[in-house]
């Protein structure tokens, strides 16, 4: 009895021991990851699907050993095909899949991401960030490395950015610099100092444009002349400036102008104030400037008042000859005996021309010379023009004949009242009318 009791207790165990091993869960577990995919499907289709209790227990143990498996290549224990050839298998039997297709994907996810990152290094050790960026942020499900590179790719690819757009902005060119920041943008999205630099760049833009609207305007202004100018300025209202831009290029044009017209009638003051007078006449036709007509108003003021435009305050010129009251002549133009030109001419047969100064001239300027065309001879010997301020000779211009030469002449007259010319002839011929021997020409007062 005691012998068949230590036999039982022996065989007790082996018993149970075997019950186990042919448990079908314990057969199913086994056959996984013994890598039997074929002999596990079949002892779950045969002796577990049918009991909602094995069917879960069997469940449970594929998701474990899947999710085992996915965590053996993320912890690179595996290779990546390893893990296919451990899982593909259990895909094409009868088997539960809710984890399978999961961890699958999560494998070839990972799998992708590695192989993104080993180009992203790549691509970093060559300098070439902008391919290494999204490379990075595809590997991104490969962990801290990934996202490691990434930042510094970012920081690597930036500073180069910004240093290409600075070059190019050295260089002037705006649309490179435009450019680059733009395709930057699409690799680092919104940045603060790419979005500052493009700020900057599209300023600059707009400034050269700006620039170059006015050089254009200015361009016309000098070559074109003011209708070219002003119509070129009126017509950018219709292009994407604003109103005070508009009205800057405009009053650009404007100033430009009357500085130009200003200019050139400064320089022709001395030498010929008439034709400045006209070309700020022309110029206040374009623009109203207070500068223009203040200056008009000034040369006209100093204009030189020419004898023969000058009405006498009293002619007492009388032809012996001829007993005319007035014996005075007014010429335009006129030559002297040496050919020499001049614009206008003023002489009287005999006697006196007052003239009211009003203290208002400096000087009285001319050139008094014999005319062309005359002769003089014993009967007509010479004749003398004297000049009078206030009754007091202030010049006096002697025995002038056929031989004499042009006396050019500029006195003072600052304060006189009253100016007078006295014409007087020398010879046998009693008329004694040949005051024109000493012809005034381009006689006049020049304002004080």
């Amino acid at each position: 009895m005691k012998k068949a009791k230590r036999i039982i207790l022996i065989l007790l165990p082996v018993a149970l021991l075997c019950g186990v091993l042919l448990h079908p869960l314990v057969r199913f577990g086994a056959a996984l990851y013994l890598g039997r995919a074929q002999a596990a499907g079949t002892v779950y289709v045969s002796s577990l699907q049918g009991s909602p209790r094995l069917s879960q227990g069997a469940t449970a143990l594929l998701d474990r050993y899947v999710k085992d498996k996915a965590e053996a290549y993320a912890d690179r224990k595996i290779t990546y095909q390893q893990a296919l050839d451990a899982l593909l298998p259990l895909t094409k039997g009868d088997l539960p899949q809710e984890q399978i297709e999961p961890c699958l994907q999560s494998i070839e996810e990972l799998e992708a991401a590695r192989s993104a990152l080993t180009a992203a290094q790549s691509a970093v050790t060559n300098g070439d960030y902008a391919q290494a960026i999204p490379l990075f942020q595809q590997a991104q499900p490969a962990g801290e490395e990934a996202a490691f590179g990434l930042q510094q790719a970012k920081i690597a690819y930036k500073n180069s950015v910004l240093e290409q757009v600075e070059a190019a902005m050295a260089e002037g060119d705006l649309a490179l610099a435009e450019t680059t920041l733009t395709a930057a943008e699409t690799i680092l999205g919104e940045d603060e100092d790419l979005l500052r630099a493009l700020s900057d760049v599209q300023r600059m833009q707009a400034d050269a444009a700006f620039a170059a609207r006015e050089q254009e305007a200015l361009r016309l202004l000098r070559e074109a002349g003011p209708a070219e100018a002003f119509a070129y300025a009126d017509g950018l209202r219709q292009q994407d400036l604003s109103s005070e831009e508009q009205e800057y290029i405009v009053q650009l044009v404007r100033h430009g102008y009357e500085s130009d017209i200003c200019d050139r009638a400064q320089a022709l003051r001395a030498a010929d104030p008439a034709a400045a007078c006209t070309l700020l006449q022309e110029g206040l036709t374009w623009v109203q400037s207070e500068r223009m007509a203040k200056l008009l108003s000034e040369i006209r003021s100093a204009l030189p008042y020419y004898l023969v435009d000058m009405v006498p305050l009293r002619d007492e010129t009388k032809s012996a000859r001829t007993g005319a009251d007035s014996t005075v002549s007014r010429r335009q133009g006129g030559f002297d005996s040496l050919s020499n030109e001049y614009g206008n001419s003023f002489w009287a047969d005999a006697g006196s021309v007052s003239f009211s100064l009003s203290g208002d001239f400096a000087s009285f300027t001319g050139t008094v010379a014999f005319p062309q065309g005359e002769t003089s001879d014993i009967y007509r010997a010479s004749a003398t023009l004297q000049v009078f301020g206030d009754g007091r000779l202030i010049a006096e211009f002697k025995d002038m004949d056929a031989a004499s030469v042009p006396m050019p002449f500029s006195v003072p007259v600052n304060g006189v009242q009253e100016l007078t010319l006295l014409w007087t002839s020398e010879g046998a011929n009693g008329w004694k009318d040949w005051g024109r021997f000493a012809t005034v020409f381009d006689g006049r007062l020049i304002p004080a």
